[in-house]
């Protein structure tokens, strides 16, 4: 498994964050940023494209314990940040530079990456029914006048 340089953030809906790509939270491979459109044809026509529900793999790797005093408390620590979004149905986001993703965490499996424990491995499931990154952009419009 290779490590990727992505830094990505999961922000639950309480603003409480944790920050992959950093400080012994490694990205590994992850599929967020595939898609597909769904296809409705009506006979042999195109008829609409759709994006429906999507559930997509994220997987993470928590480094050695001289970044954590104990890494049980960084186990709870994604847990509970996660949870928390499940519990109160309010929408978590994974962000991604300047995009974001409205989602839950709805399942987690773990493993050992190595011989020496040295790295602990998380496979995630991202799940949303809003499958569409979204930037936020500001936009600003003077009125123009021209003396009328």
């Amino acid at each position: 498994m290779a490590i990727r340089p992505d830094k990505i953030s999961y922000i639950n809906h309480l603003g409480e964050s944790i920050n992959f790509g950093e400080m012994g939270l490694y990205l590994d491979q992850n599929g967020l940023r595939d898609y597909a459109w769904d296809v409705v044809y009506q006979g042999d026509r195109i008829s609409r494209l759709q994006r429906k529900t999507m559930e997509k793999p994220f997987d993470f790797l928590v480094g050695s314990p001289e970044y954590f005093t104990n890494r049980a408390d960084m186990r709870n620590k994604l847990f509970e940040t996660f949870e928390k979004d499940v519990l109160a149905k309010q929408y978590g986001k994974l962000v991604m530079g300047d995009y974001f993703l409205n989602c839950f965490v709805t399942a987690s499996e773990k493993y050992t990456c190595d011989h020496n424990r040295a790295l602990m491995g998380y496979s995630v499931t991202v799940t949303t029914d809003k499958p569409y990154w979204i930037a936020e952009r500001t936009f600003s419009f003077r009125k123009i006048d021209n003396g009328e």
